[in-house]
């Protein structure tokens, strides 16, 4: 394809610019881009030509209507999740943490040896130590108990 182009001074110049792609469109057609650069002293001509044309597309433009829709719908998906998850964190952050006893799962109300226990459990470790008999035995019943 060539191209005259008339300038304001007069002057005409006959050039062929070069096929870029084909693109098809939402009127159903295929249109040929041709484009011409040319750098010239202080002088910068750049121009583009579309045509319809019979060829099939060298480049395929994504459906972008159907790909927003897709992209929306995860969007709220992920949103949804992540209200969900920050309102979790939130109730976690206000709910006070319950320590629980070490030997029985009891809620733990005081401390032997570093170590958090319930308050039966605490009277029998003070009375007859970690590592009596007495307190084997009461832990046994407890947690027997505990099952029945």
């Amino acid at each position: 394809m060539k191209v005259k182009i008339i300038y304001d001074d007069g002057k005409e110049e006959e050039i062929e610019p070069k096929k870029v792609e084909v693109t098809s469109s939402n009127d159903n057609k295929n249109y040929a881009h041709y484009k011409y650069t040319k750098i010239e002293d202080s002088k910068i001509i750049i121009f583009h030509v579309y045509l319809v044309t019979n060829e099939k597309p060298s480049v395929i433009l994504p459906k972008i209507e159907e790909e927003v829709k897709s992209k929306t719908s995860k969007i709220v998906g992920y949103k949804n999740i992540a209200d969900d998850l920050i309102a979790r964190a939130r109730i976690t952050q206000l709910q006070q943490q319950v320590q629980t006893c070490i030997y029985c799962g009891e809620i733990a109300t005081n401390q032997y040896a570093g170590k958090t226990v319930c308050s039966s459990c605490f009277n029998y470790l003070v009375k007859y130590g970690e590592n009596s008999t007495e307190f084997r035995k009461y832990l046994n019943r407890k947690l027997l108990d505990k099952w029945k």
